[in-house]
């Protein structure tokens, strides 16, 4: 049976773990796991780096009952202060139901045809925080008097406006200022929903995404996804109990959607470091969260323009990057520049 692949991964494991054991019993040996580099030949990963070895929660110490029985962890939420902080344990307990497969491959019909990938001012992905980062560096090295005031363009992104850390278990969850919802997995996997969670997309490990409509489990199109609409409601759920919204009174300013052809923004890649927390999106957005202060930095493009919005508790303001940098944004720039610089060095997911 099992030279078949003929098995059944029980349902109480882990995604990561489900992942690990199906890279390793797989019938095509071309796609299996390696204790090494694969070869050119093969489509496998090395195995010695699964994020199940390499990743996930470790306890600082076990009591001596655990050489007989499973340690019990806590199974209580730590209690937040504004918008964004991390859980730290991972051994937080849900109600979210894990009898179905881990999710982690495509599904095996499309509906419609899958979304494209947004087209925007940059030809390679990953050259918007390249741009960014010489955005800011030239903006920083122009300097202006104290007594020239920057011009507040009145515009502002669609951005994050609350976030949870839940990566030690399943992954990162966003929330938009415009209501929709995303999720990124340990396992690369997407998942996220409209504003009105009409519509779902998933993408799978390969980048490809499949979009369906949010029906009951009964009508779900793809039913080896349950388990991870499962979870997008559980983070949805989460943040509307227990975060607080931190979107500001943006008087006067536009908000613009920089999503173009994108029905759901997806999270690229995410970086925590001391008090900041870094993350990109889909959208031609990099947002940098400083949680003591309550200040939210976001550089982003509008009409072929590269801007910069800065949110604080009493004040919002957006300033062009092609400019000198004002007095009064240069030390928060700075320290917006080298976490740019920091989640550059990040692994993108796609």
């Amino acid at each position: 049976l099992i030279s078949n692949c003929d098995y059944k991964v029980p349902p109480h494991l882990s995604m990561l773990a489900t992942q690990f054991i199906q890279s390793m019993l797989t019938h095509d040996p071309s796609m299996r796991g390696c204790l090494g580099d694969p070869p050119s030949s093969s489509s496998g990963t090395n195995l010695l780096g699964h994020s199940f070895l390499v990743e996930g929660f470790s306890p600082s110490c076990l009591p001596s009952s655990a050489l007989t029985t499973s340690p019990v962890f806590t199974d209580k939420f730590p209690v937040r202060d504004e918008d964004s902080v991390p859980i730290h344990s991972s051994a937080v307990q849900t109600s979210v139901d894990n009898t179905t497969g881990c999710g982690s491959f495509s599904p095996s019909k499309s509906l419609g045809s899958s979304l494209r990938k947004m087209l925007g001012l940059f030809s390679s992905k990953d050259k918007f925080l390249d741009q960014a980062i010489a955005g800011l560096s030239t903006s920083l090295a122009s300097r202006t008097t104290d007594y020239e005031a920057p011009i507040n363009l009145m515009v502002t992104p669609v951005f994050i406006s609350k976030w949870v850390d839940y990566s030690n278990k399943f992954g990162f969850g966003f929330q938009m200022s415009d209501g929709c919802v995303g999720v990124m997995f340990n396992d690369s996997t997407k998942i996220g929903t409209t504003s009105d969670s009409a519509i779902v997309e998933f993408t799978d490990m390969k980048g490809k995404t499949f979009s369906f409509p949010w029906e009951d489990d009964t009508n779900q199109p793809f039913p080896e996804l349950n388990h991870r609409v499962s979870l997008l409601k559980y983070y949805i759920q989460y943040m509307e109990e227990n975060l607080a919204d931190s979107i500001p009174f943006l008087s006067g300013m536009k908000t613009i959607s920089t999503r173009q052809k994108i029905a759901v923004p997806q999270l690229r890649r995410w970086a925590r470091r001391g008090d900041s927390v870094a993350m990109e999106l889909s959208t031609q957005l990099v947002q940098i969260n400083h949680i003591t202060d309550h200040i939210k930095v976001m550089i982003w493009v509008y009409n072929g323009d590269l801007l910069v919005t800065m949110m604080r508790t009493n004040i919002n303001q957006t300033i062009s990057l092609s400019s000198p940098c004002p007095a009064a944004f240069r030390s928060r720039l700075e320290d917006t520049l080298q976490e740019v610089k920091e989640l550059a060095f990040t692994k993108a997911s796609d």
